[in-house]
């Protein structure tokens, strides 16, 4: 769990680093997930 955290953590870092293109990488997948 410990190793988990710290996981999200560096992910959490790196999406807010490119958040402009990670929230388009969300929403193009969400889309086809809808079709």
């Amino acid at each position: 769990y410990w190793l988990n955290s710290r996981l999200e953590r560096v992910v959490v870092m790196k999406a807010t680093s490119g958040m402009g293109r990670h929230i388009d990488v969300i929403m193009s997948n969400s889309k086809r997930v809808e079709m």
